[in-house]
């Protein structure tokens, strides 16, 4: 990808970018001039440009005027003359990480039609998209001036700022150039937005649109702009909120047609709204309609005439069709300001019901990392109607407080009280509840919740006519940012709980059951304060509990905050939500839970209660501790002044420090622990590497033992010196090493490969009626599955052992090829790092069972993402790629467009390209060294690249630019020593148009695709055999295979035959057990027949048994396939007139041609072939070909009434004319007294050997027969 700010953006993320939409924005700090600061470009001016932070999809640039009189005067110019040369004889020019300037290139960047170049986070140019750059800049020479823009990919945040420099550069005929330099420095700021948002007050003030707003509303807005705000991000931040906030209520009071305050309880657990009335007569009214007409024009997803919008955080009316819903109600996500917000930072939304309802609902406790609405708050926004340029608002204040919570729960119990269906109820359940509704309760949100949760809790109690009786209250102090899911202990009184329900200890001890099968069960109340129970929500070895919220009540563990769990002993455990759980609601300093144990025994409750607190103190000392022991375990020359002191300051802290001052000491002591971390990874990488060279040096034994002994003794000399200066740069050490772990091992392959053309795509239709895969030279016809390895490996967490034995199950099943995925990180642990064990398995493993291997270079997408190589299994996740391509945490070398999980990069990223080429160049050219020295089987017959190659998330590439990448790619294939067909997989719906745009690439200069196939699950027969819905149909030059099919479908074995009646090539997905789709289901590691597995191998032995003539002859010509979609089991007329009656409705055949006086037969299972007497068939034998491709009988076949009644699956050979078949080389030489043997190549040339040609047996009476 080289532009990312105009012509070349995925639709998605282009955008107009012309004059009008674009701020122009002068220099803040007035240039000076600066002399001999920078020597090597001569005089120097520095310029600091403010811009505020983009949008989620905004690459424009902002403009930025530079000085032209100064440039003029410090290039000798007058600026006449300055801005007649601009472009031309005057560059304006960047500088590369090492000095190197470079022109504005559109090719790089480009904006409005002015050129430029990517910087990335250090500001220096890139020459071009590189990874994942922070912003671009473009000169704009007609008006002199620079525009810069932003990456929204790269996760810019305000309070950034990014240094640069420009150079401007004039040349004159031949003199030397005169140059002057630009430092730049480019900071994204609140500060724009505080001045965007006083100008943009100030005009409202001053507008006499809005004359009539007066009082309090004006005042606000008067005082929220003559106030100073503080020079600090955060300052200008809050001033430029509190100002939007101000102007958004100053300009609806202008149209203001309703004010609303309404109440509602804090801390939803769903998205259900809440409904208030607002009436909609005096909306309709303000828009001159009456309420009937206003009801009619206005659709929820406002296409309607009268629309409803709200305002946005920069303080302008916005409007969608769809941005928030309730059932069939529309209205918009809000932040805390009442907003809009979209769903990711809404806090809370509203919805309109046009009969004159306003539904608000909150972000639910539920959505971890969200923010829910807090006891407590008050949030305003507003609704705009707008119809035919008129206008009607209406403004709602939404108070979220426990008093509502505490006055619902206190009617509910009420109501309850005088229930007669619970009339019966007395006692201790019916006092205690009258209590409460009578109890006075404080004013405040704490009371208000806690009177609340009581209530809820007696009202469980009564209805289920229970007593609940205190058993001791208690507080456990912790730290806060658990890395684990471990819980602190604190004792509780079992004595005091047993007594509670009216039991002695050993009572209590005897009736309770960890998994509450016991009398006495432990629970915790649910979110509506009821007694929820279970027997294994949450555990700590043998110990049982419940996962809670915030507010201390069950919740699920996706939604849960910290654990509790029971000893029986008398001890209460509590656990956190593990830091590693990314994405959860995690305990922060200063945090406090309150939560209920419950023991209930028959007609008592027990409750314990327990206050969670996670304190700033014992938070400094966990970090201490840390602190303290990375200290003790330095070893490296390194300066731990600042470490020691963050030590010392934090240690000299008690528990009577405030929150601020441990909460600073707790960041200084992080901050060193980083900074040395930073240092030590530089160590210990390197480190890591000499380890695993030495451990590979120990478990295995290759010849080349003394270059690899002196490898690792130079990695070890130069470790001792990393050690010594931790700064040293160990790129060229570690790279040096890995060279040399990969020669030790390629040392035990002592043969140098040579080039070899291994397959290819035969498209000369010589001696062929259709387009044919050749291996060595002969036809060859696949009987394919896809064999994930992978998944079971990593997915499955199977062993070697078990693994291979599927690749053995797949040759018992008569498949001749399978096709295994291979993974980037598989072949290159890191940069640079080869190591070709995975790799080599799978070639032994092919080679062991007779299978060939289509390699499928997964590389690092599949479906355009970079998914789990490791998912789980044995406790292991790693990624298909290399950390330097996409790692764990969304860092890569290259362009990321999707830096979580599922990532993405960028199918436009010719340094990814580059490297992915570069890659399977590695893996070519190891498998031609593997094949050189096992034989040159030429196991690997084909390379599949990539895996459904398509955009995803950010990633809109077209079918032209995908193509164009695997094109490149797959020239490591095309250009290796080892070159075999290549091809590439598609989603069904898009193989059409890949296959066009590799067709335009094969017309325009060629391609390194060599053919574009489909994958295709919930098909038919009949489809198959077609063009499959248009989606495979005849395109150029294109080979059509269905590449992948699920081989679940127990017609799956009939599709594989309808893809040679229609001329295709056929690979199942997948052998099994994964995806849901295997052939297998399986028992442990062990395969577990479908029923269907028995189809599948009658149809591989007959295609593998007529493999090179199936794979020249076309249906309907040379070929004919009966009952081709499966099911029927009448007489079908095909081949030279040979009908074919089946023994079942499942039986399959085909008829093909040999040679012109030979033709084979071949059956599924049984069946009658009936030969018209024309043929004067002379012979018939059942039997096979050898791998030279001559005839090997089996014993003659009966032919009764010109009828052949099929052996089980079999292939018979009928000879027509008293011709007879080429059984061997002797019996070729003794029946052909004076037969020649030649080779001619598919393009007519004669060659000396029978490679990549076609064998001619010319007979002496002039005939010939070809045997491919």
């Amino acid at each position: 990808m080289t532009n990312r700010a105009d012509a070349n953006l995925p639709m998605k993320h282009k955008k107009i970018l012309n004059n009008q939409t674009m701020n122009i924005r002068h220099l803040i700090l007035t240039l000076s001039l600066v002399v001999n600061s920078v020597a090597m470009w001569g005089a120097s001016l520095t310029a600091t440009f403010l811009d505020d932070l983009s949008g989620t999809e905004d690459w424009a640039a902002t403009y930025y005027d530079l000085d032209r009189a100064q440039v003029a005067h410090d290039l000798g110019l007058t600026e006449e003359a300055l801005l007649a040369n601009a472009g031309t004889k005057v560059i304006i020019c960047s500088v590369k990480e090492d000095g190197t300037a470079i022109a504005p290139n559109g090719s790089y960047a480009s904006a409005d039609g002015n050129p430029g170049d990517w910087h990335d986070a250090n500001g220096h140019s890139l020459g071009g998209w590189s990874g994942t750059p922070a912003f671009y800049h473009v000169i704009d020479y007609k008006n002199f001036r620079v525009g810069i823009g932003q990456n929204p990919k790269a996760g810019l945040a305000y309070g950034q700022s990014f240094s640069f420099k420009l150079v401007a550069r004039y040349s004159a005929g031949g003199a030397d150039p005169v140059t002057a330099t630009y430092d730049v420095t480019y900071k994204i700021t609140y500060q724009c937005l505080y001045e965007k948002a006083v100008a943009e007050a100030r005009a409202a003030l001053s507008s006499d649109v809005y004359a009539s707003v007066t009082g309090a509303t004006r005042a606000t807005l008067q005082q929220a702009v003559e106030n100073e705000a503080e020079a600090t991000e955060a300052g200008w931040q809050a001033a430029a909120a509190k100002i939007v906030a101000a102007r958004v209520a100053f300009v609806a009071a202008a149209s203001r047609v309703g004010a609303y305050d309404f109440s509602d309880s804090p801390r939803h657990g769903s998205y259900a709204c809440t409904y208030f009335d607002i009436g909609n007569e005096a909306i309709a009214a303000a828009l001159g309609l009456s309420a009937s007409d206003f009801q009619a024009a206005y659709k929820a997803d406002n296409t309607g005439s009268v629309t409803m919008a709200t305002y946005d955080v920069n303080g302008n009316v916005f409007q969608a069709s769809n941005d928030a819903g309730d059932g069939d109600f529309r209205g918009y996500w809000l932040n805390a300001d009442g907003m809009r917000s979209g769903w990711a930072d809404g806090t809370l939304f509203f919805v309109y019901d046009p009969l004159g309802r306003v539904g608000i609902g909150q972000m639910p406790v539920t959505e971890a990392g969200k923010t829910p609405c807090e006891p407590g708050m008050r949030y305003t926004f507003h609704l705009v109607f707008q119809y035919q340029g008129k206008q009607a608002v209406v403004a709602v204040t939404y108070t979220t407080t426990y008093r509502v919570s505490y006055e619902t729960a206190l009617s509910e119990a009420r109501a309850l009280l005088a229930n007669d269906a619970y009339a019966l109820v007395n006692g201790e359940p019916r006092r205690n509840l009258q209590r409460l509704v009578d109890a006075d309760v404080a004013t405040g949100e704490t009371a208000w919740q806690a009177a609340c949760d009581e209530l809820k809790a007696a009202m469980d109690a009564f209805r289920q006519g229970v007593t609940l009786v205190g058993a001791g209250s208690y507080v456990l102090k912790d730290s806060p940012r658990h890395a684990t899911f471990a819980c602190t202990y604190l004792d509780v009184d079992n004595h005091a709980i047993a007594t509670a329900l009216g039991l002695d200890d050993d009572a209590f001890k005897a009736a309770y059951r960890h998994d509450n099968t016991g009398t006495v069960t432990m629970g915790t109340y649910d979110a509506d304060g009821k007694f929820f129970v279970a027997a294994n929500d949450a555990a700590e070895g043998d110990r049982r509990g419940y996962w809670l919220n915030r507010e201390g009540k069950h919740a699920a563990f996706s939604a849960g905050y910290i654990y509790f769990v029971y000893d029986s002993l008398g001890r209460v455990g509590v656990g956190q939500m593990a830091l590693s759980e990314t994405g959860k609601d995690h305990v922060e300093a200063g945090d406090t839970c309150a939560f209920s144990m419950l023991f209930k025994h028959e007609d008592k409750i027990a409750v314990v209660s327990v206050t969670y607190v996670a304190t700033h103190y014992l938070w400094l000392q966990d970090v201490l501790a840390e602190a303290r022991r990375v200290r003790q375990g330095i070893t490296i020359h390194y300066d731990t002044t600042s470490l020691d002191a963050a030590i010392a300051a934090g240690e000299a802290m008690d528990e009577t420090a405030s929150s601020d001052a441990i909460t600073a000491s707790v960041n200084a002591i992080n901050t060193a622990l980083d900074d040395y971390r930073k240092v030590l990874e530089n160590v210990s990488r390197f480190a890591g590497v000499v380890e695993a060279a030495k451990g590979e040096r120990t478990a295995d034994a290759y010849p080349g033992t003394a270059a690899f002994d002196q490898a690792i003794q130079a990695a070890d000399n130069f470790l001792a010196m990393l050690r010594d200066d931790p700064t040293l740069d160990a790129t060229a050490a570690t790279d040096s090493l890995n060279a040399a772990r990969e020669a030790y091992y390629n040392s035990q392959y002592p043969i140098p490969a040579e080039q070899e053309q291994v397959s290819c795509v035969d498209l000369s239709l010589n001696a062929s009626e259709k387009y044919v895969l050749r291996v060595d030279g002969q036809p060859y016809y696949g009987t394919n599955i896809q064999l994930r390895a992978d998944k079971m490996r990593g997915y499955l967490g199977w062993s070697d052992a078990d693994i291979e034995a599927w690749f053995k199950r797949a040759a018992d099943d008569g498949f001749n090829t399978v096709s295994v995925p291979v993974f980037w990180s598989e072949v290159e642990l890191e940069k640079n790092h080869f190591d070709w064990h995975i790799l080599d398995q799978y070639l032994n493993w092919c080679h062991r069972y007779g299978l060939r291997m289509e390699l499928l270079w997964f590389s690092w997408s599949s479906g355009g993402r970079v998914q789990w190589l490791w998912n789980g299994a044995n406790g292991r996740y790693q990624l298909r790629t290399p950390d330097y391509v996409c790692s764990q945490s969304g860092t890569s070398e290259f362009c990321v467009l999707r830096n979580t999980w599922e990532y993405s990069l960028d199918w436009r990223d010719t340094n990814l390209r580059e490297r992915d080429t570069y890659v399977l160049s590695r893996v070519m050219d190891h498998v031609a060294l593997w094949d050189a020295n096992n034989g040159n089987p030429h196991t690997v017959v084909g390379v599949q690249l990539g895996n459904e190659a398509r955009g995803h998330g950010n990633n809109g590439a077209t079918a032209a630019e995908i193509i164009d990448y695997y094109h490149h790619v797959g020239a490591a294939v095309k250009n290796s020593r080892y070159v075999t067909w290549t091809r590439l997989n598609c989603v069904s719906y898009e193989t059409s148009g890949r296959t066009s745009a590799n067709e335009a690439k094969r017309n325009n200069g060629g391609t390194n695709i060599d053919f574009v196939g489909i994958d295709v699950y919930g098909t038919n027969a009949g489809k198959i055999k077609g063009n499959i819905d248009g989606q495979l149909g005849t395109n150029g030059k294109n080979y059509r295979m269905v590449m992948e099919i699920d081989a679940k479908d127990a017609a799956s074995p009939f599709y594989q035959m309808a893809a040679l009646a229609g001329d295709k090539a056929f690979d199942y997905y997948n052998l099994g057990p994964v995806d849901g789709n295997g052939l297998y289901a399986n028992d442990g590691t062990s395969p577990k027949e479908r029923s269907h597995i028995q189809y599948v191998r009658q149809r591989n032995k007959i295609l593998n048994l007529a493999m090179r003539d199936i794979a020249v002859r076309k249906q309907g010509s040379g070929l004919y396939v009966y009952n081709c979609t499966g099911g029927k089991a009448d007489t079908e007329t095909g081949y030279q007139g040979i009908r074919f009656t089946p023994d079942a409705a499942t039986t399959q055949a085909i008829a093909v041609e040999h040679t012109s006086n030979q033709f084979l037969l071949l059956s599924t299972r049984g069946g009658t072939f009936t030969l018209p007497a024309s043929l004067n068939v002379t012979l018939a034998q059942r039997g096979h070909f050898d791998e030279e491709g001559l005839w090997v009988s089996e014993g003659d076949v009966d032919i009764v009434a010109n009828a052949i009644q099929m052996p089980e699956t079999s292939c018979v050979l009928c000879c027509k004319n008293g011709d007879v078949p080429v059984t061997s080389s002797v019996d070729l030489q003794r029946a052909e007294r004076s037969a020649t043997v030649q080779f001619y190549t598919v393009d007519g040339r004669r060659v000396s050997s029978a490679y990549k040609g076609v064998k001619i047996a010319r007979r002496a009476d002039g005939t010939a027969v070809k045997c491919f």
